[in-house]
């Protein structure tokens, strides 16, 4: 191939990526093929093991919901180890989908641990249909933020699909924030014309034209700027009283379109102070007593906290903030624009 022009090369792949993502569909499946090698990597799932913050929910969540002689579906399996707690509730059978090689690593597990109820199915989800309609339909498909796992698609697909008109998800109520918020100064990353370093200014470089064209990403005016990463401890205080920009029960839910795409929210402050950017997390409710989230105030999880930063704003009490999120693509967060006010 090496007469082809490279140009023409990078043209022609250009245009692929850019078919692939106006079609939903076509964009949806590349995000499960590249989630099959995400997650082959094994200390992804030590990680996800260590988190006892989410593991006791789950654990309770699914002794809950799981009853005897059920039919139970373990949506993504990975090692298994939800297919195992629902195993602890003798049920009938339990069905453990995945797509990935990690599903070996789980037949091995459970053959050691003496389980023999679980049936592995290595395969798409889309395309796994069972001899019989199901009673329970367990996942763990949150990303850190929350829909970038093909959430909602594929358990809308499963539930249409292989789920009784009485079985149920589990999880499936959510709570989604958008928070503005002080980060501890030792988490702060300023933009790079924001600093005064021991007297050396960087705020020539704040209009510079070199400085957009290198940082492609920057955008002028209320948008917010730049999708950082922060971590638990990082919180100084939220500017507002944290509520949720979004409810939603998967139950209760027949498609994805049952959940709009865009949300406008206005926040009073309550704490007067600076605001370094946007905090996104979520909450996981089981039940009313059981649940977990992954605020930046609230103990680790295996889900990094994501951030957005703004250029450094001071508020005084009782100011309002308005925060718009638009969506196109649930699962793609690079399609999501939130603007500030």
């Amino acid at each position: 191939m090496s007469w082809i022009p490279k140009r023409l090369i990078r043209s022609t792949f250009d245009s692929i990526k850019t078919a692939i993502k106006s079609n939903e569909r076509l964009h949806s499946l590349l995000y499960d093929l590249e989630n099959v090698n995400r997650f082959e990597n094994l200390t992804i799932h030590e990680v996800m093991l260590a988190d006892y913050t989410r593991l006791d929910p789950y654990a309770a969540g699914i002794r809950r919901a799981v009853k005897p002689g059920d039919v139970v579906v373990d949506l993504g399996c990975g090692t298994g180890i939800l297919s195992m707690f629902a195993a602890q509730q003798n049920p009938e059978k339990v069905f453990a989908i995945d797509h990935g090689n990690i599903i070996e690593f789980a037949k091995r597990l459970a053959a050691h641990n003496g389980v023999t109820c679980i049936d592995f199915v290595r395969a798409n989800s889309r395309d796994f249909s069972p001899d019989r309609k199901v009673d329970v339909i367990i996942h763990e498909q949150m990303g850190s933020f929350l829909f970038n796992e093909n959430m909602l698609e594929n358990l809308m697909d499963l539930k249409k699909r292989v789920l009784k008109p009485t079985g149920k998800i589990v999880p499936a109520r959510y709570e989604f924030y958008l928070e503005p918020v002080c980060l501890k100064k030792e988490y702060r990353v300023p933009f790079i014309w924001e600093n005064n370093i021991h007297g050396v200014d960087f705020s020539a470089l704040k209009d510079d034209e070199l400085y957009k064209q290198v940082d492609t990403k920057f955008k002028a005016g209320n948008k917010v700027q730049r999708e950082s990463r922060s971590s638990c401890g990082a919180l100084e205080y939220y500017l507002c009283k944290p509520e949720p920009l979004l409810k939603f029960d998967l139950n209760s839910m027949n498609s994805v379109d049952d959940i709009a795409k865009s949300f406008t929210s206005r926040k009073r402050v309550t704490h007067s102070g600076g605001c370094d950017g946007i905090s996104i997390y979520f909450k996981t409710i089981f039940d009313d007593d059981i649940t977990f989230d992954t605020a930046l105030d609230s103990p680790n999880t295996a889900w990094w906290p994501p951030f957005f930063r703004i250029p450094r704003r001071e508020f005084e009490a009782n100011d309002v903030i308005a925060l718009t999120l638009r969506i196109d693509k649930w699962h793609d967060q690079r399609s999501w624009s939130i603007d500030f006010q």
